[in-house]
């Protein structure tokens, strides 16, 4: 799917390079990460904790087409799906899906665009999301057609255009909406220039959030994943010599005004938002070793360093290729070839699926029960399932009721209007 080629082309471009240009020996399970020697890491302090958490059972929520979840409520009540199509038609666009009410509900006729598809307002009362004009799964097609800035309230329906351009990074409940915004070229340059700009939440106001360049820049790409507090900024720098020469990656993390730059030995694991631990503390990242890659976590505070998986690579497959956190930040399920789930500090890997079974784009929701996931249709499109989660014995009444008013809802629904 688009998205799952845009948050993983980076890595699986990293890690390639390390797969052919070393031999990779490693093999065998995943192996449970130590804390960087001389920087020990805390227990988690919360409940969610990997040795304690469990599946109870899954439902499919919605079919038909090629879906995609954009963003949950913190609630996990309801969710932002896109749904998109090779060809224009009148039920691609972007829905929304009532957990609670068991509905789906088609907010614009627009085709929101990949990366991020749409987010929740801070207070779950609006919408917003990148889109063009159309439906289209091809990347070389999206690139072409113009996209516009909107906003929804869903309450009303009623949607406004705010900018041109885009997309969205962050709506952050004090500093409002982080966007990409092209602005005119200025200096020995008339160029366009893409920068990260920051609108206030009711949009009546828009500043520069960071000076630092998007986009392609010659044989260089650059690109920024802001942290869920707006106060840093993960930098990624992608050069591209000419051949026969390999890519270059370079990733820091830095303040929004270019300051306090702090470069990591490696890559983004993952070019999504879910890299960043939900209060911004974690980022992860991918060493590239000639032994194949590891999978590392950096505290921003300390600038300690945690080795979470010291064998992400095996032979030339990836064992993992995807994270998502916890709501609290102390744990994290893994995607790859099964789900695997761990806790922050390296400790507690284990299997939380058996091997063989698609999950795909997963998501923990924001309320720590529900677990989103996509999973392939039997005529290739793409659907929509949640998975209810169980952290404790104590916790597992409540998880099987949830799970059985699931279960009596009326789903899967079919995104149709």
């Amino acid at each position: 799917m688009l998205r799952r080629w845009q948050g993983t082309l980076l890595l699986a471009a990293a890690l390639g390079l390390a797969l052919t240009g070393a031999a990779c020996r490693q093999g065998g399970t995943p192996t449970v990460g130590t804390p960087n020697p001389g920087h020990p890491t805390p227990e988690p302090a919360t409940p969610t904790r990997a040795q304690d958490t469990t599946i109870v059972g899954e439902v499919k929520l919605a079919q038909g087409g090629l879906l995609q979840l954009a963003s949950s409520t913190p609630q996990g009540d309801r969710l932002l799906v896109a749904k998109l199509a090779s060809n224009p038609s009148p039920d691609c666009g972007l829905w929304l899906v009532d957990l609670g009410r068991g509905t789906a509900q088609k907010l614009s006729n627009d085709s929101p665009t990949p990366f991020p598809l749409a987010l929740f307002s801070p207070d779950s009362q609006e919408a917003l999301f990148y889109a063009l004009d159309g439906c289209s799964p091809d990347p070389t097609e999206l690139a072409k057609r113009p996209t516009n800035l909107w906003k929804l309230d869903l309450a009303s329906g009623q949607a406004s255009t705010l900018e041109p351009g885009g997309p969205p990074y962050r709506w952050l409940a004090e500093a409002g909406i982080i966007f990409e915004r092209r602005v005119e070229g200025s200096g020995n340059s008339n160029a366009p220039q893409t920068q990260l700009w920051q609108m206030s939440g009711d949009s009546s106001q828009a500043r520069v959030f960071s000076p630092l360049p998007l986009g392609l820049r010659g044989d260089t790409d650059f690109r920024a994943l802001v942290s869920p507090s707006g106060d840093r900024i993960a930098y990624l720098e992608s050069r591209f010599p000419p051949p026969p020469a390999n890519p270059v990656y370079q990733v820091a993390l830095l303040a929004p005004d270019g300051t306090s730059r702090v470069e990591l030995s490696g890559v983004p694991f993952q070019f999504s938002p879910e890299a960043w631990s939900p209060a911004g503390t974690r980022f992860l990242y991918a060493k590239l070793l000639e032994s194949g890659a590891q999978l590392w976590a950096r505290e921003v505070a300390t600038g300690r360093d945690v080795l979470l998986l010291d064998k992400l690579t095996t032979g030339s497959t990836a064992l993992a290729w995807r994270a998502t956190w916890a709501p609290d930040g102390q744990a994290l399920i893994l995607e790859g070839r099964q789900l695997y789930v761990l806790n922050a500090n390296g400790s507690g890997l284990r299997p939380l699926t058996p091997a063989g079974q698609e999950y795909s784009e997963v998501r923990w929701g924001e309320d720590g029960r529900h677990l989103f996931f996509e999973r392939q249709s039997g005529d290739g499109g793409q659907e929509l399932w949640v998975a209810v989660l169980a952290h404790n014995k104590a916790d597992l009444p409540a998880a099987q009721e949830e799970l059985q008013r699931l279960q009596a809802g009326p789903w899967p629904l079919t995104l149709v209007p």
